[in-house]
């Protein structure tokens, strides 16, 4: 009788590829809640700066596609300018810092390709993308912000590990859910909707391993299931529970007895 041995297999990238969605159902209050400063306590106000900024970018569930809807895209536009513009650019152990240092030069050098890139594919450039001289060591890199851009251009289409955010616009939720989709990434999504027949319906249709509402597409917790669809991992999922299944090898066994004396 044959003795197979099966191993689990698990196999995770971390593409910067992530979107969170604005839809018009969003008042001006609510948008401005959106996009206000790092420091806000409400995890909402905090969502999208502190996922720009944090770990500089360098986050497998940093959200670097942003897809808004035509009715407040103007307005959001504005307002996530000026919350990227007021990130504090430093060292990591200062008091005050919102964003650090890259990993190296070649990541820094990366990241800053991927700037010229996205100004050549036709998107605009509103701010940060350039080096920033410091008074200390360091690869650091003014946040950057790119309206106007396509799902369909490189800058959204390749992994990133960079402080870089692109703003895409949709014509409808429809719109919107089929360009979240249209990845070959799938780890975590998010959507921020006052709807809560769009937020189900995003949950069940956001074709991703982790999808978040009104909150940041990073934090998750320690003890739920991670991981994500399509190019983004394969296999059993990590963290809590799940996890287990990844380190366990499971075995079946026949034995034949024989008589009893």
């Amino acid at each position: 009788m044959p003795c197979m041995d099966y191993q689990s297999l698990t196999w995770k990238i971390t593409p910067l590829k992530f979107p969170l969605r604005r839809f018009e159902d969003l008042v001006s209050l609510r948008l401005e809640c959106l996009v206000n400063s790092y420091h806000s306590r409400t995890p909402v106000r905090r969502s999208l700066p502190f996922r720009l900024e944090l770990r500089t970018g360098q986050k497998c569930t940093a959200s670097s596609r942003i897809i808004v809807h035509d009715a407040v895209y103007d307005q959001f536009t504005d307002k996530m300018l000026a919350a990227t513009r007021a990130l504090k650019v430093g060292h990591a152990l200062e008091d005050g810092t919102q964003i650090g240092p890259v990993v190296s030069e070649g990541q820094l050098s990366e990241n800053l390709d991927y700037v010229a890139l996205a100004s050549s594919e036709g998107g605009e450039v509103l701010c940060g993308g350039e080096r920033l001289s410091m008074k200390h060591d360091g690869y650091y890199m003014a946040p950057c912000l790119v309206a106007g851009t396509r799902n369909d251009w490189r800058i959204n289409r390749e992994e990133m590990f960079a402080p870089i955010a692109c703003i895409i616009r949709a014509s409808s939720y429809q719109d919107a859910l089929d360009i979240v989709n249209d990845t070959p990434f799938g780890l975590t999504a998010g959507i921020m909707t006052t709807s809560l027949a769009r937020a189900n319906h995003f949950r069940r249709n956001a074709d991703t391993g982790c999808v978040m509402v009104n909150l940041p597409t990073a934090g998750t917790d320690y003890h739920v299931p991670f991981g994500g669809r399509g190019d983004s991992s394969y296999g059993p999922r990590e963290q809590g529970q799940y996890a287990v299944d990844f380190f366990t090898s499971t075995k079946t066994a026949y034995i034949a007895v024989g008589a009893v004396d």
